[in-house]
């Protein structure tokens, strides 16, 4: 077959996706409650499956895989197997049901085995133990981190709890999930519920009754699914999406989830047409229940085969008012790869094919699957619209999903990983994209008047990058502890794995989080660090790092804080 220009292949791919198959995926699944582990999950990992079969005709090849938890490393904290059968709560005669807020009951909450009526307290410094002393036989409401909440109230003899969020619509009911392991639900026992916070801000003595009608079950199936073009036993790039939340989840990731579907779609029409040569590495398509299906698929599944990954989370709400543009995050300063070229290259012709203008290239973010792919060494990057207004709410319904934003995103995904999987000459070298990203980021330092942020970018990181150097390395105040972290397992993304190891640490660690804004808590003080540290780069140097990428907001007193926390708790060695 004729070989094709980087323009006719971006061309080719917008032209075949449409967009109107996603759309009607999101819509089948937003209805189903996909709470990690449950039947929902699986149901709507069925549905996806059938749909590819009876759509690609043979032409890729689909399975749904099942993992037992007990298969899991000891490392990962896995939620128990969870069906919600009914759930209410009531406050000031005001009924709210499960069936109007599906994010009523909170995920993996026990039953209530009968209504249970109580006073609230409402518990403001959720981190203080002392807090809590008046809340036996009570009802506990709080915004806290929902494991350190749960815990203290449920030591202090609390008959339930019930979690509310600032910063979303007064209306909405927060999407809220315990993640806590079978033994520990069991032993506690304490009923969950989430409020909207109009409901909250006079609580406090008032009465309040909830009911919750659940299930919980001990060693949960967890599905995978995964469709491939090519041969099972070779390496190749993937596009990967989580498929679980509660319904409706419309955005957050019933879209991610139905752009993926769109691309496999529109890869078995472009290979049957002829359209496109037919790629020749493995492509493939992974839909996972967020962080714990992505884990298990790099263990069990997929280890070794996955050269590159794109990651679709939150892609289907148009940026504009308040909702943030469309980002593409670029992979972690630990693992660069042409991945980052090509798919800036992708998202730069496709949004303007679309004539979407609201969007940005930025580095590394974390928090989502990308993150495990880079974890196990794969570079990877994500697609997600940030912020979101209605996010982990139950107002997050299919009403938002615009079809224009699922072509774009399921576009650029194909087109990225359509390209890395096949014999193409691209003229632009990575080392040239990356020369032009590392001098924008430095004329940003230089605009927000950190001249020690811009010369690290010039010196230290494009020395990282193996890149000619553009200025020298500035002498840096701060003081950090004289070690060469190495992280002993694969990825640490949060304080339940510190808490399964020392609930005081994990206490310590919350208390340090709260100083931390939004998504700068992932990228720089739990995902970056821990993929730098690799025994061979001092704590400094991994600071310098950060510093030049993120800028000033980059605290080497908050990072020297956290690594000292998880060697204490020996996730890492120092």
């Amino acid at each position: 077959m004729e070989s094709f220009s980087l323009k006719e292949v971006f061309d080719k791919i917008f032209e075949e996706t449409s967009g109107f198959e996603a759309y009607g995926l999101a819509k089948r699944i937003s209805v189903l409650h996909r709470i990690q582990i449950s039947n929902g999950l699986w149901n709507a990992s069925k549905i996806l499956a059938e749909e590819i079969e009876e759509k690609t005709e043979g032409i890729l090849n689909v399975e749904v895989i099942s993992i037992s938890s007990s298969e899991a490393p000891d490392w990962l904290p896995i939620p128990p197997g969870w069906e919600i059968n009914d759930a209410w709560a009531e406050v000031n005669n005001e009924k709210l049901t499960l069936n109007e807020h599906p994010t009523l009951a909170v995920a993996h909450s026990p039953p209530s085995n009968g209504v249970l009526e109580a006073e609230a307290v409402h518990i403001k410094r959720w981190w203080e133990s002392d807090e809590y002393k008046n809340a036996k036989g009570k009802i506990v409401v709080t915004d806290g981190d929902r494991l350190i909440a749960y815990k203290f109230a449920s030591e202090a003899g609390a008959i339930a709890i019930a979690f509310y969020r600032k910063g979303i619509p007064e209306t909405a009911v927060p999407y809220v999930g315990l993640f806590l392991g079978y033994k520990e639900l069991s032993k506690a026992q304490l009923p969950a519920v989430s409020l909207p916070y109009r409901v909250v801000r006079d609580i406090e003595g008032k009465k309040v009754r909830i009911y919750i009608d659940s299930e919980l079950r001990p060693d949960p199936e967890i599905p995978i699914v995964c469709a491939r073009f090519g041969e099972r036993r070779d390496r190749g790039p993937l596009i990967s999406s989580h498929l679980c939340h509660p319904a409706p989840g419309a955005n957050d990731n019933a879209s991610g989830s139905a752009a993926n579907l769109e691309s496999v779609l529109t890869l078995s029409r472009i290979i049957e047409k002829s359209k496109l040569k037919v790629p020749e590495r493995t492509l493939r398509f992974l839909w996972i229940p967020e962080y714990t299906g992505s884990i298990l698929a790099m263990e069990k599944v997929l280890k070794g085969k996955v050269t590159e990954a794109i990651n679709l989370d939150m892609v289907g709400v148009e940026p504009e008012g308040n909702e943030g543009p469309l980002h593409l995050y670029l992979s972690s300063l630990s693992a660069p790869g042409n991945i980052e070229k090509i798919s800036f290259l992708a998202f730069s012709r496709i949004t303007n094919l679309s004539g979407l203008t609201n969007h940005t290239i930025e580095p590394y973010s974390g928090g989502s699957d990308h993150d495990i792919f880079i974890a196990y060494g794969s570079p990877g990057v994500t697609l997600i619209q940030w912020p979101d207004t209605k996010y982990h709410t139950d107002e997050d319904d299919i009403n938002r999903i615009s079809k224009r934003m699922l072509k774009t995103s399921s576009a650029i995904a194909l087109s990225t990983v359509y390209l890395l999987a096949t014999e193409t000459n691209i003229s632009l070298a990575t080392s040239d994209f990356r020369e032009w990203f590392l001098k924008g980021i430095f004329i940003k330092r230089l605009s927000e008047g950190d001249e020690i942020g811009a010369r690290l970018v010039g010196s230290i990181v494009a020395k990282h990058y193996e890149l000619k150097t553009f200025s020298n390395e500035p002498r840096i105040s701060e003081t950090l502890n004289d070690i060469k972290p190495r992280r002993k397992v694969p990825v640490i993304f949060g304080g339940r794995q510190v808490a399964r190891r020392s609930f005081d640490k994990a206490l310590e660690l919350s208390k340090l989080f709260r100083q931390i804004k939004g998504l700068d808590l992932f990228s720089i003080y739990l995902m970056e660090p821990t993929f730098l540290a690799n025994g061979e780069r001092s704590l400094i140097d991994i600071y310098k790092l950060l510093r030049g990428i993120y800028g000033s907001r980059v605290s080497a007193r908050l990072l020297n804080s956290i690594v000292n926390i998880f060697c204490d708790v020996n996730m890492m060695a120092c």
